[in-house]
């Protein structure tokens, strides 16, 4: 019976987005500069209109359908800024670390320096074959053991830096997650600006990090870190993600945006 109605919450969104999903298949809208020579017409192309494009009526009564992307200062719509050339992108491939004893035995740690298992040790391993071929101005880590190690085994020795270590748990390192406070467990789990007691905030940790990142030059680098680490820089950039153990997460830092998981 649950599930019957966890299904009809979620019908109307999935309905949505069938809708969606068959609008973004259907007809394009014309180049850029092409006339369109009737409202009705209009109105039909205005639906299969992509993200870029805009449908404006122009002096001639005539319809035009006219890139977004092209900056108008007469336009109602503000213009895109374009992106910064490659060569000005400083572009962060977000390691995590691989399981650790902590993460197999349900144990909170942030800066407990707990080590790999066996198949954490695998699990960096297998990440080396996605890493090989790409070149990185540089390999940092946090100074945690678990970093270090995934580091070394996935690509290379790392620069170890403190500011990326994890969040900093207080009162509750070392303790098995069931047994914390259920409010300050949903709150870290729903990533609000948790603070376990003499421990550290996200926004604290949020700062370190943040400030690390932008000491950098542009350039393509490797940072093995911690989850909580690579969940704060995807919602500096509007997103959330949560990785699994050696799971990478690409990311353009310049142009904000994340690139891909892998």
């Amino acid at each position: 019976m649950k599930k019957f109605i966890v299904l009809l919450c979620f019908l109307p969104f999935l309905l949505s987005c069938e809708q969606d999903s068959a609008l973004s298949h259907s007809a394009t809208c014309p180049p850029n500069g092409e006339e369109m020579q009737s409202e009705q017409n209009w109105l039909k192309e205005l639906q299969a209109c992509e993200e870029h494009y805009e449908c404006k009526l122009q002096e001639n009564n005539a319809y035009r359908c006219v890139s977004t992307t092209q900056c108008d200062p007469d336009a109602e719509t503000p213009c895109h800024e374009e992106e910064h050339p490659k060569d000005e992108v400083l572009e962060l491939w977000l390691l995590r670390h691989g399981q650790t004893h902590a993460n197999a035995n349900g144990i909170l740690a942030g800066w407990l320096d707990t080590e790999l298992t066996d198949l954490g040790i695998e699990q960096a391993k297998a990440v080396r074959p996605k890493l090989d071929a790409i070149s990185f101005q540089a390999v940092y880590s946090s100074d945690l053991k678990r970093t270090v190690d995934t580091a070394r085994l996935a690509y290379g020795e790392p620069i170890q830096d403190k500011r990326l270590r994890e969040t900093h748990f207080g009162d509750y390192e070392g303790m098995y997650i069931l047994k914390i406070d259920p409010l300050c467990l949903w709150e870290l789990y729903t990533f609000g600006d948790f603070s376990a007691p003499n421990g550290e905030s996200k926004s604290q940790t949020r700062d370190r990090v943040v400030e690390f990142i932008n000491e950098l030059a542009p350039g393509r680098y490797l940072v093995v870190c911690h989850g909580a680490v690579i969940r704060i820089l995807s919602n500096e950039l509007g997103e959330d993600y949560i990785l699994d153990n050696s799971e990478i997460l690409r990311v353009d830092w310049t142009n904000q945006k994340v690139i891909e998981k892998l």
